[in-house]
């Protein structure tokens, strides 16, 4: 019988955080039955290298405000902290560093993300020090499927109300002026108004 505490570890730049986040980690905490869900913004993400970021600091804030009365959902600014690129299997080691050695941590992603994890760095061993938990966007999945003796995959599925949101099309209906209400927390509009963040996506929003 499991009698570890579970932890979800939600990772992403979050530029900007957008309730599909939301959405997916409390499905996830609520099937699986984790304690909390860390929300970990990305510092310098390798996989993103030849995109234009928002900083550091307008992603982290962000973060706090979408999830400043949530009890469940924490952020933990240790990727942004930690100087030079980000790769998930240092965060993870960090992270189990930290934690009662007892902890199961559950890595919650998309499924753009799953199928890109090939291309991670040490992919094999993040796959042996966590379970995997990924939302399917496009079609529906078993709850829960096992790919090898050594890993759990477990499949959640996804609202159709988020199936379609991303942080890229929120990004680009800022420039064209639309509202993203539906799409946000209303501190993170609001910060994205106050900042005048995603105005022109040819430009870093420093």
């Amino acid at each position: 019988m499991d009698n570890g505490v579970k932890i979800g570890l939600l990772g992403g730049t979050f530029d900007p955080i957008h309730l599909g986040h939301m959405y997916l980690a409390k499905q996830a905490k609520n099937i699986l039955g984790l304690e909390k869900v860390l929300f970990i913004p990305a510092g310098d993400p390798w996989m993103k290298n030849d995109k234009i970021l928002s900083a550091p600091r307008h992603r982290l804030k962000m973060t706090h405000l979408a999830l400043q009365n949530n009890r469940d959902f924490h952020v933990d600014d240790l990727e942004i902290t930690r100087k030079g690129t980000s790769y998930t299997i240092d965060t993870i080691i960090e992270l189990k560093d930290r934690f009662d050695p007892g902890t199961d941590f559950y890595l919650i992603m998309g499924e753009d993300a799953v199928n890109q994890i090939n291309f991670w760095k040490d992919p094999n061993k993040i796959m042996t020090m966590v379970k995997l938990v990924v939302m399917r966007r496009f079609q529906e999945k078993s709850l829960a499927l096992e790919i090898d003796k050594n890993v759990e995959f477990i499949w959640i599925k996804n609202s159709e109300m988020f199936r379609e949101i991303s942080s890229s099309k929120i990004r680009k209906k800022i420039k064209e002026r639309k509202s993203v209400r539906k799409f946000v927390h209303r501190d993170v509009e609001r910060y994205i108004r106050d900042k005048e963040l995603y105005r022109n996506l040819d430009k870093k929003d420093d």
